[in-house]
């Protein structure tokens, strides 16, 4: 990468600018709430520059996108610049306009923070393909029923659950994300003493149903189950009534049956 970058810049160049035109745009999404003042900053938002270029030039398209964690370590950098370069824009106008240089700038930056609002809508605009989908303020019918299951779970017991539900148990000293496991970072004993599912919730190609249904051949019985929400602990017995209703659960929402779920 390093020798492409020093022998071949007109490629990078022309992959950058041209290669895929979303990320075109990624330098102007980052600025645009900004008014682009953090232009005006650049000792500031130098440290962020190696941060960018490494998501810009990513072929993740997820990464050269604003709508997901990789712009997260940007943000503190580009929001200290930003507040720098309008202290500078302010004190070069106010010599040459006087008092009337706030009302522009502020004008400037409600004008351009309405134009990222519009570009980029976090509650009616849905972001589409290449990227991918953004979840966050679909209503869900079993709350109680997840935060009941979750009080069955001791503090210091290792918990695996499901991409939606983890950051719900951040604090944890051990949380396993579903499909996300290594299994060099699982207990001593190779596996998590509870399994926490939404046998319902498939948000990002997830199949908590299989993962059940694995779960049970491994040793896990039922804890708790009701309305989707299913708790799994290890070692406990499962009755052949409990894996008939868990199997006839996830065949119906397999074939999208959800109505004799009802």
């Amino acid at each position: 990468m390093v020798k492409t970058l020093l022998t071949r810049p007109q490629y990078v160049l022309h992959f950058l600018l041209f290669k895929r035109h979303l990320r075109t745009v990624y330098p102007l999404k980052v600025l645009l709430p900004f008014a682009c003042m953090p232009l005006l900053a650049p000792d500031a938002l130098l440290p962020a520059v190696p941060m960018f270029f490494f998501n810009w030039i990513s072929l993740n398209a997820n990464m050269n996108a604003i709508y997901h964690q990789y712009v997260a370590p940007l943000v503190p950098f580009v929001l200290f610049a930003s507040m720098l370069g309008t202290k500078r824009l302010l004190q070069w106008l106010e010599r040459r306009l006087g008092k009337l240089c706030w009302t522009l700038v502020v004008i400037g930056l409600l004008t351009c923070d309405l134009a990222a609002f519009w570009w980029d809508n976090p509650f009616t605009k849905p972001v589409l393909p290449p990227f991918a989908p953004v979840y966050a303020l679909e209503p869900k019918p079993n709350l109680d029923e997840f935060k009941e299951a979750s009080r069955l779970v001791p503090a210091d017991a290792p918990l695996e659950t499901m991409m939606t539900w983890a950051p719900h148990f951040s604090q944890r000293r051990y949380i396993y994300v579903m499909d996300w496991i290594s299994p060099n970072l699982l207990p001593s004993e190779g596996r998590a003493e509870y399994i926490l599912l939404d046998l319902r919730d498939r948000r990002w190609r997830a199949d908590p149903g299989w993962r059940a249904l694995q779960a049970l051949e491994q040793g896990y019985g039922v804890r708790y189950f009701d309305n989707d929400v299913l708790l799994l602990e290890a070692d406990v017995p499962v009755t052949e009534g409990e894996r008939t209703r868990i199997q006839d659960y996830v065949d119906a929402i397999s074939a999208d049956d959800v109505t004799s779920l009802e």
